[in-house]
C-alpha cells in the first residue's frame, strides 16, 4: 500500500471542544500515524499518513468536527511522507 501524508489546518471553534482527541481517536481507528495539536492563534494542525482512503476518511470526519466545535476552514495540502506508524497529540 503507498502511503499519503497530509497537513491539514482548521480554524473555527476547534480548541476547547475536544477537537484533538476527535481526531486522535479516529485516527488511531483508521490506523493512520502523525500528529495533531492546537496551535497558538486558535487553529488545530495535523499531520496525517496513510493509505489515501483512510486519509481522505480522516479528513471528512475533521471537515464536521466532533459536537460543539464549529470548522469554518480546513486548509490541505498534500506533504512528504515522514514514516509515523502511530498517532500522537502533540504539544
Amino acid at each position: 500500500m503507498e502511503k499519503k501524508a497530509h497537513h491539514c489546518t482548521v480554524s473555527g471553534r476547534v480548541q476547547g471542544v475536544g477537537f484533538r482527541y476527535f481526531v486522535y481517536r479516529h485516527a488511531t481507528s483508521l490506523h493512520l500515524g502523525g500528529w495533531v495539536r492546537n496551535k497558538d492563534n486558535g487553529d488545530v494542525e495535523a499531520h496525517v499518513e496513510g493509505g489515501q482512503e483512510d486519509v481522505l476518511k480522516l479528513e471528512r470526519l475533521i471537515r464536521k468536527g466532533p459536537p460543539f466545535s464549529f470548522v469554518s476552514e480546513c486548509r490541505l495540502r498534500e506533504v512528504p511522507v515522514e514514516g509515523f506508524e502511530t498517532f500522537s497529540i502533540a504539544r
